[in-house]
């Protein structure tokens, strides 16, 4: 399972994936296969004035677009691109949006079909008014606290080689 605690979402991530890449800004993470031929990758954004779901789910007019589904606050496209099948997710909230991309080869489709459904269920953005704010930026560290039902929690998180810790504080 991979939770992130800046954007507050949420996913299962299968046994057989790897941590490949966590961003230092802490928007997200990117897992694959110990060969690299199927990825995942989920992130968060927040949300810049004017963004909306009926623009966003409107520009996705690529092609090789098999799928489409929408829901109020949700949309899905999949397809085949450049060999692979290829399962995206989004969802755009008050505050923030999440999006969820998984990739794997054509040719294993019986491995790999069944966990679109999963990743499907498990995919949860939680947009809560977290009153998180920056207090300081600086090289190899980010210093913030946010509030959650009358508590007040300061956090540092730093790192290091694309490894990031998070202290409370």
């Amino acid at each position: 399972r991979y939770s992130n605690g800046r954007f507050h979402i949420h996913t299962w991530v299968p046994d057989f994936m790897e941590k490949a890449y966590l961003p230092a800004n802490g928007d997200g993470c990117t897992f694959k296969s110990r060969d690299g031929s199927v990825v995942l990758s989920v992130s968060g954004s927040y949300m810049i004035p004017g963004q909306n779901i009926d623009d966003a789910y409107g520009r996705e007019t690529d092609p090789t677009i098999t799928y489409k589904a929408r829901g109020g606050n949700w949309y899905v496209t999949s397809g085949i691109k450049n060999g692979n099948v290829y399962y995206k997710k989004k969802f755009f909230g008050t505050k923030v949006y999440a999006s969820l991309y998984f990739a794997y080869p054509v040719r294993d489709r019986e491995n790999y079909d069944w966990i679109n459904a999963v990743l499907d269920a498990h995919f949860i953005s939680e947009d809560r008014d977290w009153g998180q704010e920056i207090l300081w930026a600086g090289l190899g560290w980010i210093d913030f606290w946010f509030t959650e039902e009358d508590q007040v929690w300061r956090m540092k998180w730093e790192w290091t080689n694309q490894t990031m810790y998070l202290h409370y504080m």
